[in-house]
């Protein structure tokens, strides 16, 4: 699996975590609207096409937002990575430690914009709509 596929993989997983029964009904009920694939005993019933988007754009318009997936650790953070201060171990002049800043490794990661993360949420199926 590609590193691409990866990422999307956990995006994906990130913002499934985040679905609430109600969102998960009417992403299926979306999901059977474009494709026909429903069983008659449906239980709750499914939502009309457009029900189901105006639920989940509202849902997205609560979480969705821009990610950033660690390469090395595979997790997907919704904030922005931070670089920090570290002692170097010398003393200046004055008598006081010498610091510096330490950006983070921007190499390992990808940043997913709000639509990019949409679409590696809802796939290219459900996104223009949501």
């Amino acid at each position: 699996m590609s590193i691409h596929e990866s990422a999307k993989d956990a995006v994906s997983a990130y913002f499934e975590e985040k679905l609430t029964p109600e969102v998960k009904h009417a992403q299926r009920s979306a999901m059977v609207s474009l494709y026909g694939f429903y069983e008659d005993d449906e239980d709750p019933p499914l939502l009309g096409f457009s029900t189901a988007i105006k639920v989940l754009t509202n849902w997205w318009g609560d979480v969705g937002n821009d990610v950033w997936y660690d390469v090395q650790s595979g997790n997907v953070f919704d904030k922005e990575p931070k670089g920090y201060e570290e002692e170097t171990g010398e003393i200046d002049e004055n008598g006081c430690s010498v610091m510096k800043w330490t950006e983070p490794f921007w190499e390992d990661y990808m940043h997913y914009g709000s639509l990019d993360a949409k679409c590696a949420f809802f796939g290219s199926e459900l996104t223009p709509y949501v």
